[in-house]
This record gives C-alpha cells, sequence and structure tokens, in this order.
C-alpha cells in the first residue's frame, strides 16, 4: 500500500513538474507567433486584378488576387512600389466587389508579410488552360493605371490582407 502511494506521488510530481515546464515556455512561443504574424498599415490604391477562375474550395478560406501600388513606402525612397495582395476570406458577401477595383479610390491595408507567395508577376499572371493551350493572362490593369510602370519579371512581395481589414480614405 505504501509502495503504491510512494509511485502515485512520483507520478504526481512528474506530472506537476512537466505542466511547469510547459507553462515557461509558453509565452515565448506565444509571443515569437505574434512577431511573425506582425501586421502592417499600407496605403495606395488598387492598380490592377488578378482574375482567377480559381479562389478556393472546400469549407476553408477563399482567395482573390490583386496588385496594389503602395503610395510612399516607408521601407525605401521610392515614391511608390508594387505588391501583391491575397486577400482572403471566408463568407461569399466578404468578396471584393468590381466598386473595390477602382484606380482612383485610395485605401489603408492592414497587412501580413508572407514571403513564401513572392513571385515575380509572370508567374502568377497567367494560367494553363489544358495542356495543349498556350496560356492565358488574368492579368487586368485598372483603367487610369499606367501599366507601363509594371514589369513582369520584376519580383512582388506578397501580402495577405485578411477579411475586411482595410477601409478608403478621403484623399
Amino acid at each position: 500500500m505504501c509502495q503504491e502511494n510512494l509511485k502515485i506521488n512520483k507520478l504526481f510530481n512528474l506530472t506537476v513538474l512537466i505542466l511547469l515546464i510547459c507553462a515557461l515556455f509558453q509565452p515565448a512561443v506565444g509571443q515569437d507567433f505574434q512577431r511573425v504574424q506582425k501586421s502592417e498599415k499600407i496605403k495606395g490604391r488598387v492598380f490592377a486584378a488578378i482574375n482567377s477562375l480559381t479562389s478556393g474550395a472546400g469549407v476553408g478560406p477563399k482567395f482573390q488576387t490583386f496588385i496594389f501600388e503602395e503610395i510612399e513606402p516607408k521601407k525605401s525612397n521610392d515614391k511608390m512600389r508594387f505588391l501583391r495582395i491575397v486577400y482572403e476570406y471566408f463568407h461569399h458577401n466578404n468578396r471584393l466587389d468590381s466598386s473595390f477595383y477602382d484606380y482612383q479610390v485610395f485605401y489603408e491595408v492592414k497587412l501580413i508579410r508572407k514571403v513564401s507567395c513572392d513571385q515575380k508577376l509572370s508567374e502568377f499572371a497567367y494560367e494553363q488552360n489544358g495542356d495543349s493551350n498556350p496560356p492565358t493572362s488574368i492579368l487586368n490593369i485598372l483603367p487610369g493605371a499606367n501599366k507601363e510602370l509594371l514589369s513582369e519579371d520584376h519580383v512582388l512581395p506578397c501580402y495577405v490582407l485578411s477579411e475586411l481589414n482595410y477601409k478608403k480614405l478621403a484623399i
């Protein structure tokens, strides 16, 4: 009987020790996750839509992609830079409608950097329709935007825009 109590006591102490160790490391892991997921507020306007035939399937998020012209970037001396933005939404009623794609309208967007989807424009502005057909351009530069500013060989930094994390600016 005494031997069983001793085993139970040791098991209890070991469990408490494991929980304490987990509790000590948990804030560090949480802080690291927050650091990676830090969002940036960026001002600019939609330069082009990417009219993909696919937007996601199943019960997970759906996606819309567009090119955003950032005005006066904080990280460079340039007057503007182009970003690839992947808008992620879950509810169909939060899909970006045609009024969003207006070159004259300025927005403030809250974005999360996603280095893994950085690509040249030429890599995501076309879709393959069957094996024998040539790729189809799905890039739609908005009226008023100067298409000469955008090069197909330029790598665009990629950001994710979560559902409804944008607002129109009065400029």
